[in-house]
């Protein structure tokens, strides 16, 4: 692999990777924030509103078309996997 590639990886790896005891942060403090976060989006230990794409319309059909193209991905693989979300 050319060098340069090597580089701009650990460039990219060293700007946006968490630790695992950094990833876990926002899990514990998720679970552990009672029943007034359930259901919304949390980032950086605090509550955050959606994103525009979350909420329009387009977005939403974007998302329903990954979620179709990964289920066809998930169910070519092991028939039957998304059997306990119906």
């Amino acid at each position: 692999m050319p060098t340069a590639i090597k580089l701009a990886g650990k460039v990219f790896t060293a700007l946006t990777a968490r630790t695992a005891e950094e990833g876990a942060r926002l899990v514990v403090q998720a679970a552990s924030a009672g029943r007034a976060t359930h259901g919304l989006y949390m980032r950086a230990g605090a509550v955050r509103g959606y994103d525009s794409c979350v909420l329009d319309r387009e977005g939403q059909e974007r998302g329903e078309e990954v979620w179709r193209a990964l289920s066809a991905l998930l169910e070519g693989l092991k028939g039957g996997v998304l059997g306990c979300l119906e």
